[in-house]
């Protein structure tokens, strides 16, 4: 099954140019009551900001769409991280049970201190709509984690597009303040509050999609699966597509 945006429903695959239609994962950051412990503290209570480890997915479409002018030049700056990232981990999993030379491990160096330097352009604790310090006001916060396309491409749905199953975040991330992911994303925020409270109700539906792609490279894979029983059971107008 396809991983859509939840903020416009569209489904999120790899790109080429960015935004394209690739995405993000978002987290909310809430205060939490943990405790504390160590030499000097006993079982103390205290609040501390928690990652929730419930999230959705957000479209860098999404994002760029809603982001004020002035914002996007750090939005480019996620995005040569982002880019930077890729290549890193390319790079990585070439190299991996190998046996390296001196030149091959200066590549792996070289590709990760580039990576490293893109990642210092990105602000860790400003909100990349309106550029307010994070945490605030003992408000809610978003941290949003960019999709690892190395690993997630190899294991897209049948639509060439992430799957929602297996589909793993990586490295490169920015925060968004809770006033802005309300304005901006407020079917993302309305979502979050269901799942961090265990309700079991969905808003995804209230997503009208306005296109669907069949691609060339789908219909083949159809074509290999299915067989003209299972194909029987499909619209005609998919029939005559697997039949041409």
């Amino acid at each position: 099954m396809s991983l859509l945006c939840h903020e416009c429903g569209f489904d999120v695959q790899p790109s080429e140019v960015l935004p394209g239609r690739e995405g993000t994962f978002i987290h909310p950051n809430v205060l939490s009551i943990v405790w504390t412990t160590g030499e000097l503290i006993k079982d103390k209570l205290a609040l501390a900001y928690i990652e929730a480890p419930q999230n959705l997915c957000l479209c860098f479409q999404c994002i760029a769409n809603h982001l004020p002018p002035y914002q996007h030049a750090l939005l480019d700056s996620i995005y040569e991280a982002y880019k930077a990232e890729i290549d890193f981990r390319q790079i990585d999993i070439s190299q991996k049970g190998k046996w390296i030379s001196g030149d091959e491990s200066g590549v792996w160096m070289k590709s990760f201190d580039f990576f490293k330097e893109k990642l210092k352009a990105i602000p860790a604790s400003i909100c990349l709509f309106c550029n307010a310090t994070l945490p605030a006001d003992n408000k809610p916060y978003f941290t949003v984690k960019t999709i690892d396309k190395v690993y997630s491409q190899q294991n897209l749905s049948v639509f060439s597009s992430y799957s929602w199953s297996n589909c793993q975040t990586g490295t490169t991330g920015f925060k968004i303040c809770f006033d802005c992911c309300k304005d901006n994303f407020p079917r993302i925020l309305e979502q979050l509050s269901y799942d961090l409270r265990g309700i079991k109700e969905s808003n995804l539906g209230d997503v009208a999609k306005s296109e669907f792609y069949i691609t060339p490279a789908f219909i083949e894979k159809l074509k290999e699966e299915v067989g003209d029983e299972e194909a029987r059971k499909y619209p005609q107008e998919l029939q005559d597509m697997i039949n041409n």
